[in-house]
């Protein structure tokens, strides 16, 4: 069977416990949140929701269609649950006699829009992709053609290192590791800071706040590398760090 089917299957158990028609809620579709439209609309739990997709991609390497389906579970799992809860609330209401509209009040309050609110705005992605550029610091990257004599059409991408910094330096965190660099141990090599060469920099021997940029690059395949189109398709990337961030960041 397949977690599809088990979760259908959940679905309209839940649902015939709570004496509504199954046929109804088994062709629900989950995706489908017009039910919700009128609930108001939880920032945070967008952003953080966001913030929890990112993570995904960017730091476990998740592909779009992983992190779609684990939001479709998660999606699957608060709509049972919020058909737990106010069948709980609607069974303690019964027994402590309370009015009809307290039932309604106390059912709305455990209800799940929360999430069905913020995957309107986050289940495809990109809808996800608007959201990033909208909500969070963003620099976008510039095309730019080579220019030579030799009539070539070819262009490269360039996010600007200089917007970069001034959205990194935003972050309160690494401004205040910038004000407060980690102290050096003497007859220690713990980083580059601690050469002979950077301690001699005509601008880092001077300043105990100076913002240093690594620069790396690297080529990598952008397709499958079979015999004998290996190499045809490489791409060569630049990329910096910033030196100043303490150990962990």
């Amino acid at each position: 069977m397949s977690l599809l089917n088990i979760q259908d299957d959940v679905k309209c158990q839940k649902v015939a416990s709570l004496s509504t028609p199954v046929n109804e809620i088994c062709t629900m579709d989950i995706e489908d949140h017009s039910a919700f439209s009128g609930l108001t609309e939880s920032t945070a739990t967008t952003k953080n929701i966001a913030l929890l997709f990112l993570k995904m991609k960017a730091q476990h390497c998740l592909s779009d269609t992983t992190v779609q389906a684990i939001a479709d579970d998660f999606s699957n799992l608060c709509y049972v649950n919020s058909l737990i809860a106010k069948e709980r609330i609607g069974s303690l209401c019964t027994t402590y006699s309370l009015p009809h509209n307290a039932v309604v009040a106390f059912s709305d309050a455990a209800d799940s829009g929360c999430w069905m609110s913020a995957m309107t705005e986050l289940n495809t992605d990109f809808k996800c992709s608007a959201y990033y550029n909208r909500s969070f610091p963003y620099v976008p990257p510039n095309e730019y053609k080579f220019s030579d004599d030799c009539n070539n059409d070819d262009s490269f991408q360039y996010i600007s290192v200089i917007e970069t910094l001034k959205a990194v330096l935003k972050n309160d965190d690494i401004l205040t590791q910038i004000l407060n660099p980690e102290a050096c141990a003497d007859g220690h090599l713990q980083s580059f800071r601690d050469g002979t060469l950077y301690k001699s920099h005509p601008i880092f021997s001077q300043t105990d706040y100076g913002i240093q940029i690594v620069l790396y690059s690297d080529e990598f395949e952008i397709v499958n590398p079979l015999e004998p189109h290996k190499k045809k398709h490489k791409v060569m990337a630049f990329y910096f760090t910033l030196g100043f961030l303490h150990k962990g960041t």
